[in-house]
């Protein structure tokens, strides 16, 4: 399950609340970094026509082709790390040349360039310790990832508050369904809810203010923009029976609408 949301804190947005805008629900196999692309694309295709400027996510969900469909999309994606163990040697090309520096001890190591690779001279089993421009480019965007502020790497935890509302009833973060469509339906059921519960909030608090700035507020209103704002209508039909031969099967038929105003 993969939940998207909104984190926009520009000065025209920063009061309004974080939204949830794609929701993805696979099988337990699924990889982290194949949401990202359908996410984006789905957000930009359906539900806004803003543009999107940044990406925060986590280190699991980073992959060169996520890296190359942000390049071309012109979104700067944000992560909180990357995956696999970090190397005890840190590299960073300098005028062409590549320079080794062993973390744990801050030495540096001399490298020379062989063919399409680079190497340096070790004293373990081995006598000399290799290095891919594959491994130069991954060292590279690791310095890049430490540079980002604290204060945006942060913001990535506003969805981990929303993973924590949306896990907030299961048993062990286990839900009491099986089967990926009843996932589904809980997982979009919920998801909703916790968007209805954000935009109630979010109108009791501007009422508020406009009581304490001396304006009349009716609450009737509030309760009806919320039902105006989001609201979910299951449409249910009745079975439909078919024959086949002497063999008589029966097709049940549900869906499920969703709008926004």
């Amino acid at each position: 399950m993969n939940i998207t949301e909104t984190c926009d804190d520009t000065d025209e947005q920063k009061d309004k609340p974080n939204l949830i805008v794609n929701v993805q629900v696979k099988p337990a196999s699924a990889a982290d970094n194949g949401y990202l692309k359908d996410a984006v694309t789905n957000i930009q295709e359906k539900v806004s026509t803003d543009i999107i400027e940044k990406v925060y996510a986590d280190g699991a969900y980073q992959s060169p082709g996520n890296r190359e469909f942000a390049d071309m999309n012109s979104i700067e994606l944000i992560t909180s790390g990357l995956q696999g163990r970090q190397s005890k040697y840190d590299l960073e090309m300098k005028e062409g040349e590549l320079v080794v520096t062993h973390i744990e001890t801050g030495e540096i190591i001399p490298a020379y360039k062989t063919g399409d690779k680079w190497r340096i001279a070790t004293t373990g089993k081995s006598k000399y310790r290799y290095f891919t421009n594959e491994q130069i480019a991954t060292a590279e965007l690791r310095h890049e990832l430490a540079a980002i502020p604290g204060q945006e790497q942060m913001k990535r935890n506003n969805v981990e508050a929303t993973i924590f509302q949306y896990c907030f009833h299961t048993r062990n973060n286990k839900t009491r369904y099986r089967g990926l469509l009843r996932h589904k339906l809980f997982t979009f059921a919920r998801c909703l809810w916790i968007n209805h519960v954000r935009l109630g909030n979010y109108l009791i608090t501007i009422s508020q203010r406009a009581h304490e700035n001396g304006l009349i507020t009716d609450f009737r209103y509030i309760k009806t923009s919320i039902r105006e704002k989001l609201f979910i209508v299951f449409d249910f039909l009745l079975p439909c029976f078919s024959k086949i031969g002497n063999e008589k099967s029966t097709n049940y038929f549900f869906k499920l609408k969703i709008a926004t105003i």
